[in-house]
This record gives C-alpha cells, sequence and structure tokens, in this order.
C-alpha cells in the first residue's frame, strides 16, 4: 500500500468540451514554444493543489469534498480567452480563462477550503484563487515572450459547459495522462 499520494481537487472538462479543445491544439501548438502540453485528458480547473498527502488522509478528503460538493449548485463555466502566469519575458503558464466571475466556483472553492481544513487539517493557500484552464507549460522560444504578439493570433476560444461535480486527482508524474479520478462529488441541485 502507497504511504503517500500526490493529490489535488478540481472540475474536470466533460468530453464534448475537451473534443473541442483538442481542435484548438494544433494551432497552439503551431504558433506558441512550450516545452510541455499537457495529455487533453488531464484538462481540468483546479480547484486546491493538496500535493504529497498520507494515503490514510484520502477519506477525510473526499468526505471534505463531498460536503463542500453537497452545499454547492451546479454552475455554468465559460472558457473565452488566454492568458499567461509566470515572468513577463518567459512564462511558465498558458492558459484559457474564465471570461467572467462564476460566484458559485468562488463559493465552492471557500466552502473546500474550509472543510478540508476542518476534516483533513489541510492549510489552504494564502494566495487568491485564479480558476483557469491550463493549455501549456515553460515557454522555451527564442523570442521574449509578448503576450500582445504571442496571444492575438491564436484561435479564438469560446466554450461552456455546466460543472454538476468537483472530482479528487491524484497525480501520477511521468505517465500521461498523469492524473486519474479517484472520487467524484456531485453538486446538490
Amino acid at each position: 500500500m502507497k504511504q503517500s499520494v500526490r493529490l489535488f481537487t478540481g472540475i474536470a472538462v466533460p468530453e464534448t468540451v475537451r473534443q473541442e479543445l483538442e481542435r484548438l491544439l494544433p494551432g497552439w501548438k503551431s504558433r506558441l514554444a512550450f516545452e510541455r502540453w499537457p495529455h487533453p485528458m488531464d484538462w481540468h480547473i483546479t480547484l486546491h493543489f493538496l500535493g504529497e498527502m498520507p494515503a490514510g488522509k484520502v477519506n477525510d478528503i473526499r468526505s471534505a469534498l463531498d460536503q463542500a460538493a453537497s452545499d454547492s449548485s451546479p454552475f455554468m463555466i465559460n472558457l473565452e480567452g488566454y492568458g499567461v502566469f509566470g515572468p513577463p519575458g518567459s512564462p511558465s503558464i498558458l492558459w484559457a480563462g474564465i471570461s467572467q466571475p462564476v460566484p458559485e466556483l468562488e463559493a465552492l472553492h471557500a466552502r473546500l477550503a474550509s472543510a478540508l481544513e476542518q476534516q483533513a487539517g489541510f492549510k489552504p493557500e494564502k494566495r487568491s484563487f485564479h480558476p483557469h484552464l491550463t493549455i501549456a507549460r515553460k515557454y522555451k522560444g527564442k523570442d521574449r515572450w509578448s503576450s500582445d504578439h504571442m496571444l492575438a493570433g491564436l484561435p479564438e476560444l469560446s466554450v461552456s459547459w455546466r460543472a454538476q461535480e468537483a472530482v479528487l486527482y491524484e497525480s501520477r508524474l511521468g505517465q500521461p495522462p498523469m492524473y486519474s479520478i479517484i472520487h467524484r462529488s456531485p453538486l446538490s441541485e
């Protein structure tokens, strides 16, 4: 039995949306020099990154996720546009953004932080929550990154879906797809 597992919680991307995004992938890859492109099955919106956790905490984390989800309603997610995180000249993350604030998503994030702290002893991150879908990692282009120039020619992005569950993922580094869903918590209707 494993002593520890690498975990995070998030919102899964449904198959229909993943297929739409996969059609854009060749255009992204041909225009942008990033080192790593996550497997499409790994696309998600992170709620909380938990990191290495003792395997014995998994049931507590599942319970926290169930509690937060049962107090949350389904909501719409609209991905629209692109952005980057990291140093201005050499970003670490290319992401697809959520087009407008989603109060239900923000509330789920806060409820889950509280439940994880109470039930699993997890201390939430101090940085603010910026929901996004990671498209690529580690810019390696020869030219210094310029968002105005680099992002301007990308295919237009506008996809939506109704989030109906929060999920617990396990990371298995080095074998794509790297993330497997180990628990699903439906949002209450």
